[in-house]
């Protein structure tokens, strides 16, 4: 399927790419560099046809998954706990 096509299934569901990534677990960024080649993974296609396809029905695709303790995740972004060097030129001696 190709990335167009991905997407409206996924639009019709009521989706982001950014929701869509959650539930699958990756980036959105994982999801979104598939534009580039032109085809989503075969998985990816099934999904978004079945979302969209339940939604257009009036099912509630996301009450049945949490049913089963399928909730999409959050990515969390990496931060830093270690000053920077700019940050550590303001503190002297005490911290280095």
């Amino acid at each position: 399927m190709d990335y167009g096509e991905f997407r409206r299934h996924i639009g019709k569901a009521g989706l982001t790419v950014n929701d869509f990534a959650g539930y699958m677990g990756v980036s959105p960024n994982s999801v979104s560099n598939y534009a580039r080649r032109g085809n989503v993974p075969r998985t990816y296609a099934m999904l978004a046809v079945l979302m969209g396809d339940a939604a257009d029905r009036g099912i509630d695709f996301q009450a049945i998954l949490n049913r089963f303790s399928i909730y999409p995740h959050i990515k969390s972004q990496k931060v830093s706990t270690i000053p920077s060097r700019k940050q550590n030129k303001g503190l002297g001696e005490a911290g280095k």
